[in-house]
């Protein structure tokens, strides 16, 4: 591997966890006779991943049922 291929490679990869990327290398590597590439072992964020997107989602529900219960 020349060392433009492997910087590149630690540059797309670093937000991946490494037990998953590891898992997932595991399984192409066991139904493909070739090489992996970067778009094999890499795996796009869900939104439902994304904490973000689930605290609007909470404030739309307290929004919609008038907000919270006072007591």
């Amino acid at each position: 591997m020349q060392p433009e291929t492997a910087i590149a490679w630690h540059r797309l990869m670093q937000t991946q966890s490494y037990e998953e990327v590891i898992e997932r290398l595991d399984r192409y590597v066991a139904t493909s006779k070739f090489p992996p590439l970067v778009y094999d072992l890499y795996e796009t964020p869900r939104q439902e991943r994304n904490k973000q997107v689930l605290r609007i989602i909470d404030k739309w529900e307290v929004n919609a049922s008038g907000g919270p219960i006072q007591s």
